[in-house]
């Protein structure tokens, strides 16, 4: 699997208003409003089936940040808050508060960037960008991407995400899967870049399995002079928890197909994925090795071994 890079230090701004922001606080709220409100998305109304892997909403808005050339949303991540129960569609208000936080957040860190850093980064960085706020509302509540941090280091700046959801009695659960794990506790941890030097990018999407939702999170990319990546996870609700799919639990997936038509989907996997240096040059790269499928049985367990999933071995040897 691709390497994780450790930012050698992370900037935080305080996430209350005012420090060393210029701007007087009800001229910011305002600027705020008014972003938040041109960035809300359209709710969603189609409804995903396991037909439809790429059932998704358009890019929305995130959370805040926290931390110093770092700044973070209130601090949600530890214990889920129990809001007050919501009335009418969960989307247009998730996502015009993530959208909101999220501006403010990266207003504050580019408040604080010296005039040589803002050089080195790109004006498009400082706008909330997919899948930031991303929202899918079902039956049972909403799945959506909730903003948490964003850094800045030596030109690049890089955001910590996660995925949550909320019911419909107003309760929250999230998590935060990176590179490196499924839920990543780590207060540096990043699963989006900017695209000033690295380029990462995450591809939400919410499916059918055996009539349970489950959300698909895949971050794929690449480190500048170094290995590209690709990992994706699944995910569901369990005891008011998101937590791995059970039934994929120990796959790493790039991407969801019906091979056979059978209106089940399957999942393409890469079990001799390694990473590999250009003649002790120091630039790294990735060896992907053959695609194998994880073939989605009757029952809803995945199969490397069945008839389907060796036909589709053979073809991509």
């Amino acid at each position: 699997m691709a390497k994780s890079k450790q930012l050698s230090s992370v900037v935080e701004s305080n996430t209350r208003l005012g420090g060393s922001i210029a701007m007087p606080k009800v001229a910011m709220r305002r600027l705020i409003a008014v972003l938040a409100a041109s960035c809300a998305p359209t709710p969603p109304t189609d409804q995903p089936t396991a037909h439809n892997p790429a059932a998704r909403t358009s890019a929305e808005p995130a959370e805040q940040p926290t931390s110093a050339a770092e700044a973070s949303a209130p601090n949600t991540a530890s214990s889920e808050p129990q809001v007050a129960k919501p009335s009418g569609p969960l989307c247009p208000s998730l996502a015009t508060a993530q959208t909101s936080v999220a501006i403010e957040a990266l207003f504050r860190l580019k408040s604080g960037l010296s005039p040589n850093d803002l050089d080195q980064v790109g004006e498009h960085v400082w706008t909330p960008q997919a899948p930031i706020g991303f929202c899918n509302e079902t039956e049972n509540g909403a799945w959506f991407v909730a903003f948490r941090k964003v850094f800045y280091n030596a030109g690049e700046v890089t955001l910590q995400v996660a995925l949550a959801h909320a019911d419909r009695a107003g309760k929250q659960t999230s998590i935060v899967p990176t590179l490196n794990a499924d839920d990543d506790h780590d207060p540096k941890a990043f699963n989006l870049s900017g695209g000033s030097i690295d380029e990462m990018v995450v591809a939400p999407s919410l499916v059918s399995m055996q009539g349970q939702e489950v959300f698909y999170w895949h971050i794929s990319g690449h480190f500048h002079e170094d290995v590209s990546f690709s990992r994706g996870r699944l995910f569901a609700l369990a005891n008011e928890r998101v937590v791995p799919y059970e039934p994929a639990k120990g796959l790493v997936v790039q991407r969801l197909v019906d091979v056979d038509g059978d209106n089940r989907l399957d999942l393409v996997t890469l079990p001799y994925e390694q990473d590999a240096e250009s003649c002790s040059s120091g630039f790294g790269y990735r060896i992907t090795g053959p695609e194998f499928l994880a073939h989605q049985t009757a029952d809803g367990s995945f199969s490397l071994t069945d008839e389907t999933a060796q036909s589709f071995a053979l073809r991509s040897c």
